[in-house]
């Protein structure tokens, strides 16, 4: 596993986070020379129909998440290739999930398993 601590932040405007949705304008994945010239440290608020939420991406790879509902959980967060990963210690049983970062037409970025992502 690559884990490595490339900087990725602002647009990583993004969670590490459901099902992928049809375009409805044109998409474009962010690569991977797009993700590390972003600025890590920074807070990025996440929704979906189903929950919603704030992760903190660090530079040193560490995540910190805090969830709609009240609850919380840190891990760590790399890339491979243009996709952000995410590993957390509780979530997700701890199972690795990587997403890429889309943005549209309209300037909205979101992740490939339909989650809306904002940097704070």
């Amino acid at each position: 596993m690559n884990k490595s601590t490339k900087t990725i932040g602002a647009a990583l405007m993004l969670a590490g986070m459901a099902f992928a949705m049809p375009a409805q304008s044109a998409e474009r994945e962010l690569s991977a020379d797009q993700l590390n010239i972003i600025v890590a440290d920074v807070d990025v608020e996440f929704s979906s129909r189903w929950i919603s939420g704030v992760t903190r991406y660090s530079q040193d790879g560490s995540a910190k998440t805090e969830l709609s509902i009240g609850v919380s959980d840190q891990g760590q967060w790399w890339l491979e290739g243009n996709q952000v990963c995410t590993q957390w210690s509780r979530l997700r049983r701890g199972r690795t999930t990587c997403v890429t970062i889309l943005l549209d037409d309209n300037d909205t970025y979101r992740t490939s398993d339909g989650f809306s992502i904002r940097a704070l």
